[in-house]
């Protein structure tokens, strides 16, 4: 499989992040275009209106309409970071966009276990399948226990649902120092409520707002 030679995450680093986004791959209208993570895709407006309502952000964000091009623009700043199971976006043989092979995925647990350790987020929030699996061989590289719906899971066999109804049951699954969650892709509006996923989403996010600090609130 070919790879786009772009590299793309987003750390701003200010002052450190209480929230580590990991996502798939960059996507051909987001961020293999812009350079930052979900940048200018449908899926961004999702995953920045998540942390825009979580009063994550010290700069304004602005929805774009969609389609929109971004380039030459950037996210705002905040108590945040965004990295991808594979940070480079995967290419067909006809050179358009494609999931990850799951043996790449299980080679970028090492990246993601280092980039956990590097920035230290109080909360790493896992989006879609991809990004759950690299998890999860991230936490076993670190030497943690991994929850029993993803413990020794194959990519094939993992169950998102499972997942994400199993870890908001039980004790907050700790990755390193993070307290860990998994949510569904953004795309194709998994995150609307009224639906399946939406509705688990919903508490996913719940759990996530239990954990901020009291006094937070939101800034844009």
């Amino acid at each position: 499989m070919n790879y786009s030679t772009r590299y793309v995450r987003y750390f701003p680093r200010e002052p450190s992040p209480w929230l580590l986004v990991v996502g798939e791959a960059p996507g051909p209208r987001g961020a293999d275009r812009t350079g930052y993570p979900f940048w200018g895709d449908d899926s961004g407006l999702e995953i920045y209106g998540l942390i825009a309502s979580l009063g994550l952000l010290s700069e304004p964000f602005t929805p774009w309409k969609r389609r929109a091009d971004l380039t030459g623009t950037r996210p705002p700043l905040g108590r945040y970071c965004i990295t991808n199971a594979c940070p480079r976006m995967p290419l067909a043989e006809a050179g358009g966009f494609t999931a990850p092979e799951p043996a790449r995925l299980k080679s970028e647990a090492g990246r993601i276990a280092e980039e956990i350790l590097e920035l230290k987020p109080r909360v790493v929030l896992a989006c879609g399948r991809a990004a759950v699996f690299t998890l999860a061989c991230a936490a076993q590289e670190l030497g943690g226990p991994v929850p029993g719906p993803l413990d020794g899971v194959s990519f094939s066999g993992l169950r998102v649902f499972e997942a994400m109804r199993a870890l908001l049951d039980g004790e907050p699954w700790r990755v390193g120092s993070a307290a860990a969650f998994v949510t569904a892709h953004p795309a194709r509006g998994n995150w609307r409520r009224g639906m399946a996923a939406g509705e688990l989403h919903a508490q996913v996010v719940a759990r996530l707002r239990e954990r901020l600090e009291p006094k937070q609130t939101v800034r844009a």
